[in-house]
């Protein structure tokens, strides 16, 4: 995710500022979390603080997004959440598995039923990682369709 914040952070986007700052956040507390690996810690509280000691640099606000642009949209990420899923489902369904069966059981985990497979050991939270990234999916569509849209133009004088 930093990674993809990099370019709009390179063009001064506040709304990747504060992406950034909040993984930045997340990851030293993570990293205190999971064993106290206090050098990566700081690090990331490091860089986060450069970052906000920067933060006035960051002047480009988003431009905003017309409705008919927004349900554009919309297919794209859900196709794309879908495929997603359908994809983690598959590397993690038995070898013997069948396309049918991958389908199903991605479909099933996305309407939080159970499906054909079962998944074990470190897998065994597949299906709610399938249907959490659903979730996120369809927070994200509706987002996108009722956000505040743009003002109107101003009208010539």
């Amino acid at each position: 995710m930093l990674l993809a914040t990099a370019p709009y952070l390179w063009r001064r986007r506040e709304g990747a500022l504060r992406l950034a700052l909040v993984l930045l956040l997340s990851l030293g507390v993570l990293n205190l979390l999971k064993g106290l690996d206090v050098e990566e810690a700081v690090v990331s509280f490091a860089v986060a603080v450069v970052l906000w000691l920067g933060r006035g640099s960051f002047c480009v606000r988003p431009d905003p997004v017309s409705l008919r642009a927004a349900l554009s949209r919309v297919p794209l990420v859900v196709g794309s959440g879908l495929l997603l899923c359908g994809f983690a489902v598959w590397l993690a369904a038995p070898e013997s598995a069948s396309f049918g069966a991958v389908v199903r059981e991605t479909i099933a985990a996305l309407v939080w039923q159970p499906g054909p497979l079962d998944f074990h050991d470190e897998l065994g939270a597949v299906d709610e990682a399938v249907g959490l990234t659903g979730v996120l999916v369809l927070a994200a569509s509706l987002w996108m369709v009722f956000r505040p849209l743009a003002p109107p133009a101003q009208p010539a004088a």
